[in-house]
């Protein structure tokens, strides 16, 4: 067993502790303030050997280790509205002034759900509020059924990740969220 070595802390130090913070930190984030997408390319591994690094110099016993990740990305990604008039969706987010990293199109990843299954749907569109279990006991109560439909739900009160679940339990095809 290695003998332990204290862990620099800031504790008691107001000012210097968030200096500190920062100081450890700007190293490591600053791929991303770039708006580089990071996982499993150079700029990981820079970061992964820093860490290490760090936490060799404090005492630790650490080492780094390698995981295969299954991580989806699409080949094709396609939203339109076919009738009563043909609508296709940008599927991009436009740069915003406060966010500097916004206008980085090239580096950021695709929007899209990454472990939906794959597949064309063409169905009527229903909008479901939040796409919250509420929101759809209010529809049937309403006698609006999303069975065979594409939900759309709005951004909000729930993980949008779980929002194509829960449209799924309800008959929808697809889920716009």
């Amino acid at each position: 067993m290695r003998p332990s070595r204290r862990v620099p802390s800031a504790i008691g130090k107001p000012n210097s502790g968030r200096f500190q913070i920062q100081g450890r930190c700007g190293h490591i984030w600053s791929g991303w303030q770039r708006g580089r997408i990071t996982w499993g390319r150079p700029y990981d591994k820079h970061n992964a050997e820093w860490i290490l690094a760090r936490f060799q110099e404090w005492g630790l016993d650490a080492k780094i280790e390698s995981f295969d990740v299954p991580f989806p990305t699409p080949k094709e990604r396609l939203v339109e509205m076919v009738e009563p008039t043909r609508f296709t969706a940008k599927l991009a987010e436009p740069t915003v002034a406060v966010d500097p990293t916004s206008s980085q199109h090239q580096e950021q990843l695709p929007v899209y759900n990454a472990y939906s299954i794959d597949g064309d749907v063409t169905a009527p569109l229903v909008y479901v509020n939040f796409g919250i279990p509420e929101d759809y006991e209010m529809l049937d109560c309403l006698g609006i059924s999303v069975k065979g439909a594409i939900v759309i739900a709005r951004y909000g009160q729930s993980w949008r990740g779980i929002k194509p679940k829960v449209a799924a339990e309800h008959g929808a095809v697809g889920c716009a969220a």
